[in-house]
């Protein structure tokens, strides 16, 4: 856990998250590619963050990103 104010009288539990990734390198017309695939908080637990001005907010949900990028 962690004190969620400036007088540490809350504080907010802790918690886990889980992220995995995937990445491909190919060519196309001899030109290198990379795709990459990738899971954050794949068990989408639910959780509350602060930041050190007091101000708080939820972790992000479960999220999916696919990316491609080169080398051009």
């Amino acid at each position: 856990g962690r004190e969620a104010n400036a007088a540490n009288t809350l504080r907010l539990p802790a918690y886990m998250t889980f992220n995995a990734g995937l990445r491909q390198n190919f060519r196309i017309d001899g030109k290198p590619f990379t795709l990459r695939a990738r899971v954050s908080n794949i068990f989408n637990q639910f959780a509350w963050n602060v930041t050190g001005s007091g101000l708080y907010f939820y972790a992000a949900p479960r999220t999916f990103t696919l990316t491609l990028t080169s080398e051009l």
